[in-house]
């Protein structure tokens, strides 16, 4: 009797975790061709971390390269400039904030090639400036209530769901808490989608508050430049918007 118990066990033991595997999903598959992308650090303001796919750590510096998987932690007043080359050009990781790159991937179609970025804003806010991307690419941000579609566009993106658009138009897709259902929003140039709360918000952002948003981004455009470009090379309109990053109040 004791050992059909221990029988009984382990079979119940079995099924159980063979139901776990079951229900785990799949990663998704690399498509065929694909090259890693990378992200370039072109500036670093303060003291900032990364933690990669792998778990390992340390501070964040000027021109080292960071791969996909990899976490960007930074603290009070810290920021790091980012240029992701041909997964979408500049990105900022704002100060208290915490963004994961999930996915920098490239796939030649070509002419040209489809690129796919996958990033998610854990905590505080990014700023990023994109180019217009092929139609195969893919450049996605994910909040903690809402998905952004980028294409040729620049702004700022709140972990908590605020999506700022200062240039071109940002979809962002959301899913009702409640009912369950999803519609996408679009935040055009000047405008903000809030989805923070219960309700989705569509605002304009203040004229002092978009201009500061677009030095900001116009600062940081100019650090990825710089990367590639030769010293002195950037041009003057890009150099000369120079701002200390701006907080908006909608955080």
């Amino acid at each position: 009797m004791k050992t059909s118990n221990t029988f009984v066990r382990l079979f119940t033991t079995t099924l159980a975790l063979l139901g776990a595997l079951l229900a785990t999903p799949l990663p998704a598959a690399t498509p065929a061709g694909a090259i890693a992308g990378k992200a370039v650090v072109a500036k670093v303001t303060g003291k900032a971390d990364y933690v990669d796919a792998s778990g390992n750590s340390g501070t964040v510096r000027e021109g080292m390269t960071l791969k996909q998987g990899t976490s960007i932690i930074t603290g009070p007043g810290a920021s790091v400039v980012l240029d992701l080359g041909e997964n979408g050009e500049t990105l900022v990781v704002r100060p208290d904030s915490t963004l994961s790159l999930d996915t920098l991937l490239l796939v030649p179609t070509g002419i040209e090639k489809a690129a796919t970025t996958r990033l998610d804003i854990k905590r505080g806010s990014m700023a990023f400036s994109v180019k217009k991307l092929s139609a195969a690419s893919k450049y996605e941000v994910r909040t903690a209530n809402g998905v952004a579609g980028v294409r040729g566009s620049e702004g700022i993106i709140f972990s908590t769901g605020v999506f700022q658009c200062t240039d071109g138009t940002i979809l962002v897709t959301v899913t009702n808490r409640t009912t369950g259902v999803t519609q996408t929003y679009t935040a055009t140039r000047g405008n903000t989608v809030n989805a923070s709360g219960t309700n989705v918000v569509l605002t304009p952002i203040p004229p002092a508050d978009f201009n500061r948003m677009r030095q900001e981004v116009g600062t940081a455009t100019l650090a990825t430049q710089q990367v590639t470009a030769p010293t002195g090379t950037a041009p003057a309109a890009v150099a000369a918007q120079v701002a200390a990053p701006f907080i908006s109040p909608a955080k």
